[in-house]
């Protein structure tokens, strides 16, 4: 099976600014905000994920050996727990509550509310 690839033609340059029969750009270059463009999303998730995972091991081996399991046994079903259920949770919090506040942001930037 084969790919097909669908060519479009590129638009037209754009005139020099010096050029007096040229029109002018369609929008100015943006401003400076004072958001950030791009919130460190790869850094919070890395460091959810790790804080999960010892949330989880910690909690589980805690709680299994308060009820009496085997410290060995509650350390592997805190290990495994939290590689399966804390590390993904922790990875999935980390970089919504990243987004979340850098677009909270940015909306009141947009709106030139001041808390």
């Amino acid at each position: 099976m084969e790919a097909t690839t669908i060519e479009r033609p590129l638009p037209p340059a754009a005139p020099a600014g010096g050029d007096p029969g040229g029109t002018p750009s369609a929008a100015p270059a943006p401003a400076a905000s004072a958001v950030s463009a791009d919130p460190p999303v790869g850094r919070s998730a890395a460091i959810g994920a790790a804080l999960g995972f010892l949330a989880s091991v910690a909690g589980i081996t805690a709680a299994g050996s308060a009820s009496g399991m085997d410290p060995g046994g509650a350390l592997g079903l805190g290990a495994f727990v939290g590689i399966w259920g804390g590390a993904g949770f922790g990875f999935m919090m980390g970089a919504t509550l990243t987004l979340a506040r850098h677009e909270d942001a940015a909306r009141t930037h947009r709106s030139g509310r001041r808390s």
